[in-house]
């Protein structure tokens, strides 16, 4: 946050990380910094500068702050657009983190357009495969509340909820959404 009034003066490698980190904290519905209008005035800023400057990893995490932001304001166009786009860099990214972050994406996506099984199926492979503790925390929130959607036995909601908790205690997660 100390950096953002400086914003300017630094090197436009660095704004342009910069811009990208403010997009994904200000976009983030499991902070307390979550403000799409700032996300919104960050990402046009790191668009600004991408050509030339931004690497997959850089563009993909830039996707997913436009992804998570058109989410909450509920842009299906939007969110499919930069969905595909984040897709497409998939294979060449060079974090696991972003991989699956990037199969997060899909997966809520999924959830959000009705595609249920879609998403059960992706947030199960976030959970097997994923890189990254708190999306794996959030894939057993999501497949607890699939199982309570689809009519399953309370019980296996609450063993995947007690799962999720179970890992986020151990990986000492900070509360936020994704213990609700």
């Amino acid at each position: 946050m100390p950096l953002l009034p400086e914003l300017a003066r630094l090197p436009e490698s660095v704004q342009l990380e910069l811009q990208v980190t403010a997009a994904l904290i200000f976009s983030w519905p499991d902070g307390r910094f979550l403000d799409p209008g700032r996300a919104n005035a960050y990402l046009a800023g790191a668009e600004r500068l991408l050509p030339g400057l931004g690497t997959p990893d850089i563009r993909v995490l830039l996707l997913i702050a436009r992804i998570t932001v058109a989410i909450l304001q509920e842009e299906p166009d939007k969110v499919a657009d930069a969905l595909n786009r984040a897709i497409a860099l998939e294979p060449v990214l060079s974090s696991p983190v972003h991989k699956t972050l990037v199969l997060e994406a899909q997966a809520q996506a999924a959830a959000q357009t009705g595609r249920f099984t879609i998403a059960a199926r992706l947030f199960q492979q976030v959970l097997d495969e994923g890189a990254l503790t708190l999306s794996r925390v959030r894939a057993l929130g999501n497949l607890a509340a699939g199982s309570i959607e689809s009519g399953r036995a309370p019980r296996e909601a609450l063993l995947l909820i007690e799962r999720a908790r179970d890992l986020a205690n151990k990986e000492r997660l900070q509360p936020g959404q994704h213990t609700i």
